[in-house]
Order: C-alpha cells, then structure tokens, then sequence
C-alpha cells in the first residue's frame, strides 16, 4: 500500500531486476578470457572451473571462486567434454582387424 500512494502503479513492479551486480569483468576482458580459452591452458589438459579462475585471477587481479569460472565457461558456450568409456568386454583393435 505504502508503495503504491508514493508510486503509483509503477511501485507494484517487480523490482528484482536490478538486484544483479554488473560482474567482476568488463566487456573487454570477456573478450580476452574467451580468446584465451580458445587456447590450450597455462599447465596442459582442459580448461575447467578451477584453471578459469585462476587465470582470471593471475591476469586481471579479480578474485573468483571455482564455481564462478565453470559459470563463466557455460555462458561462453563451452561444455563438460567426458571421453565415452571403453567397454570392458570390447574386442582388442587386432580382433577388429580381423572382422573387416
């Protein structure tokens, strides 16, 4: 009621829109990080959580959690890559040989 006498209908509005904080990197440094990821990573393997948040840390100074570079890796359209496992009852690669 308060809200609506002092703004009228506009008061009613959801207003957790604007409770986001604009992010730790700016626009630039996104575009960085995403070429940097394009790259194999500083220490070899895959580019994970953890490795982001380290390079984010050691290049721009901006402390972020694990979790919150795995966040940045998915919003820059990179995915969890898991080889498919072998089974343990496959044929030897010299018994596939013979069958073709």
């Amino acid at each position: 009621m308060r809200r609506w006498n002092a703004h009228g209908p506009g008061g009613l509005a959801d207003r957790r829109k604007g409770n986001q904080s604009p992010g730790k990197l700016t626009a630039p440094q996104q575009a960085e990080l995403y070429d940097a990821l394009q790259e194999e990573p500083p220490g070899g393997g895959l580019w994970s959580g953890p490795k982001v948040a380290a390079f984010v840390r050691d290049r721009w100074g901006v402390a972020v959690c694990p979790r919150t570079g795995w966040r940045r890796l998915k919003k820059l359209g990179f995915r969890l890559v898991v080889p498919r496992p072998r089974h343990p009852r496959a044929a030897s690669p010299e018994a596939q040989r013979r069958w073709l």
